[in-house]
C-alpha cells in the first residue's frame, strides 16, 4: 500500500532509468535490461524501481520489524492520515507486507508519524 505523491513516484522512475542506463554503460547486457522509455513492471525492473525509490528517499526510511525505527533509532508509527495507518507497526502484519517503509513526509508528535509512505519488501 502506498500514498507517495506523484512527484516522488516520478523521481523513482527517473532514478530507475538512470540506474539502468548506468548499468548498460558499465557493460550489463543481460536480456531485458535497457532503457525502454516506458516503465514495465517485470520482476527485475520492479526490483530496480524499489532500489531507486529507496535511494532517492534516503535517509527517509524506517525498519518496521522488531520495533519500528528510523536509521537514527527514532521510534515511528503511521500517521492517522496515512493509507498505512491500519497497520500495527509493532505487529506481524507489517512483516507480511514488507520490513521497510520509505516516506516523503512525516510529522513529529510523541513519535515520528509517517504520512506519505510506501512499504518495501
Amino acid at each position: 500500500v502506498h500514498s507517495l505523491n506523484s512527484e516522488a513516484l516520478e523521481m523513482g522512475l527517473k532514478l530507475t532509468d538512470a540506474l539502468v542506463a548506468s548499468m548498460v554503460e558499465q557493460g550489463c547486457r543481460e536480456p531485458g535490461v535497457g532503457v525502454t522509455g516506458r516503465f514495465a513492471l517485470d520482476p527485475r525492473r520492479l526490483a530496480l524501481f524499489k532500489l531507486a525509490l529507496c535511494c532517492g528517499l534516503s535517509p527517509q526510511f524506517a525498519h518496521l520489524s522488531e520495533g519500528s525505527r528510523t536509521d537514527r533509532g527514532e521510534e515511528v508509527q503511521f500517521h492517522a492520515s496515512s493509507v498505512n495507518c491500519a497497520l500495527d507497526t509493532s505487529g506481524s502484519a507489517v512483516a507480511a507486507e514488507g520490513d521497510w517503509a520509505v516516506y516523503s513526509d512525516a510529522v513529529r508528535l510523541a513519535r515520528a508519524n509517517l504520512m506519505e509512505s510506501t512499504l518495501v519488501d
